[in-house]
């Protein structure tokens, strides 16, 4: 129970620092908007997280992801000119890591972008690029998805009817004001008309908009966080999840180790809701949960799967799995222990050492290591044997062999007798912590 327990632990800060490296340093938010021209303008603003910056659109060819939009459905609308990057801080200068001129903002931006309406009823979707970087590291290129649709504008009367309208004369009784009050009104922009949704569609877009009109950006994570508990509490309470409690709780009491299996069962939950929250996510985007939670079909299939997931807890019928595939989820549980035990062994004598990576400043570049790619001709090899069923002095043998003969295309990695010698001492005086650390490999491994 202590392995399986530790195993757990492990897998928690796999995730956390999953989430760390993942890390979203911008939350944009998409508008539409006419402007007093009559032109649509879609604007995407975000503050952006202290020491981070986002890199801009005007970015030379080569270096870091511009800021870029693409259009995947365009209706009645064609763009007016390239996006335009505005912000808190905008700097221009040499990237040291790409080493080219870059565009980068800080602490807040804004990315707009002009069309002009060339039909009575327009529609756009697409989705803006970006990306960003720290001083340590950079997020992968993230995505905005954006749709929009409306009416154009209202056109105003042609010069020759405001002329008319203007030399007119009034009406008897009628103000000598009015006619010039009604042909100031029709050049009044008309406001976009939003179609209702299918009841197919996702309504995500929908709750974005509300959320945009509230003040959600003045309350921090702690109070969302106390607010998910709060949620989670609420939830203890609905007809699904109150009668399973006593039985849940039953169980764990009649343990002997009841306390740990339930804080392992606990946390169990935590790790396989959060690792397919954060695996959804990194490949749909962070609005994909949202849109499955309001998506009609999405919701109509779990329902049916739960529908037969009661009626089989009911008696109506048995769920079973193959035993063949319970065999194999055993037998790969056993091998990745024995890995795992080895990577954690390493990786905190590594820690105890004070080993540390290298710098990114310092990591040659592809151009230089393509050249040398020929010597790992000796480690592929030795991979292969082992695989093979060749024992591991048989594999080692073959693979030095090997390393004899990959020296010999290279001035430079050329191994001479003088040199093999060297080696041969050197080779020596390392066996014993070698043959150390496959032992206790060997153990760990079983």
């Amino acid at each position: 129970m202590t392995k399986k327990l530790f195993l757990l632990l492990i897998l928690i800060a796999a995730t956390l620092l999953s989430h760390a490296q993942f890390a979203q340093p911008a939350h944009f938010t998409a508008k539409q908007q006419i402007t007093p021209s009559g032109q649509l303008e879609i604007t995407f603003s975000s503050a952006i997280d202290a020491g981070w910056h986002v890199y801009g659109s005007e970015m030379e060819d080569g270096g870091p992801t511009p800021a870029s939009i693409t259009l995947e459905q365009q209706t009645g609308v064609q763009p007016a000119g390239p996006l335009k990057t505005t912000g808190g801080s905008i700097h221009r200068g040499i990237d040291p890591m790409f080493q080219c001129e870059v565009q980068t903002v800080e602490g807040s931006v804004t990315f707009r972008q002009l069309y002009n309406i060339t039909a009575d009823h327009y529609q756009v979707k697409g989705y803006l690029r970006y990306g960003a970087c720290n001083d340590q590291t950079c997020i992968p290129p993230s995505t905005v998805e954006f749709q929009f649709e409306g009416d154009a504008p209202a056109k105003p009367r042609e010069a020759n009817d405001q002329t008319q309208d203007k030399t007119a004369p009034a009406e008897e009784g009628e103000p000598a004001d009015t006619v010039t009050a009604s042909t100031a009104d029709t050049t009044a922009v008309a406001p976009p008309v939003e179609s209702e949704p299918s009841l197919w569609e996702p309504v995500v877009d929908r709750l974005q908009a509300l959320e945009q009109g509230g003040t959600h950006a003045s309350s921090s994570l702690f109070w969302i966080f106390l607010m998910g508990i709060a949620g989670g509490l609420l939830a203890l309470l609905t007809p699904c999840v109150w009668p399973i409690i006593p039985m849940t709780v039953s169980y764990f009491i009649k343990r002997k180790s009841g306390v740990r299996t339930a804080i392992a069962y606990g946390i169990s939950i935590i790790v396989i809701y959060v690792g397919l929250g954060m695996f959804v996510t990194l490949l749909f985007g962070a609005s994909a949960l949202n849109a499955m939670s309001t998506n009609a079909v999405f919701n109509i299939f779990f329902f049916l799967l739960l529908l037969v997931f009661g009626l089989s807890f009911l008696g109506g019928f048995e769920l079973t799995l193959p035993s063949s595939w319970s065999t194999a989820v055993d037998g790969k549980a056993e091998k990745t222990g024995g890995i795992l035990g080895i990577f954690l062994m390493v990786h905190l004598r590594a820690k105890r050492l004070g080993l540390k990576g290298i710098p990114r400043e310092n990591l040659p570049k592809a151009k230089q290591l393509l050249p040398k790619i020929y010597l790992l001709i000796p480690l592929v090899a030795l991979v292969y044997l082992i695989v093979s069923g060749y024992t591991m002095s048989r594999a080692a043998i073959i693979a030095t062999l090997l390393c004899i003969v990959v020296s010999l295309f290279n001035k430079e990695h050329r191994l001479t007798p003088k040199k093999f010698v060297d080696a041969l001492e050197t080779g020596a005086k390392n066996t014993l912590s070698i043959a150390v650390a496959c032992g206790i490999a060997g153990i760990i491994a079983g």
